[in-house]
């Protein structure tokens, strides 16, 4: 078993309207981790790992000023400045090695603010 410290970053929007109120969520998320990392001798090139995960979300929501809403507290209410939360989980997955330095990667996190599944390519030096 090896050990591994890596980061992330991450962008994620969404916006979407509800009886007549338009909304939208942007999240950026900046965090770190250690893993270890396991290899079958079976398949080499197949990488498996898991480890914690230490992060910071910034998140910004942002409301029109139509309001049709029974909840009048909303109805003022068009936009919140952003603000920033811990992020905080696990992390596993596998990487697989497509040539010395290129892997795949697919991996499940659980925890506050991280993403539950992600895909990418990794890059080792």
């Amino acid at each position: 078993m090896r050990l591994g410290v890596g980061g992330f970053l991450g962008y994620q929007h969404d916006s979407d309207g509800l009886f007549g109120n338009n909304f939208s969520v942007s999240s950026i998320l900046v965090a770190g981790f250690v893993n270890g990392h396991y290899q079958l001798k079976q398949v080499p090139k197949l990488d498996l790992y898991a480890g914690p995960v230490l992060g910071i979300s910034r998140q910004s929501v942002n409301y029109d000023k139509k309001c049709v809403s029974l909840f009048t507290d909303y109805c003022d209410y068009q936009s919140r400045y952003p603000k920033s939360y811990p992020a905080v989980g696990v992390q596993t997955g596998a990487r697989y090695e497509f040539t010395p330095g290129v892997l795949g990667s697919i991996q499940l996190s659980v925890g506050t603010r991280l993403p539950l599944a992600n895909a990418g390519i990794a890059f080792k030096f």
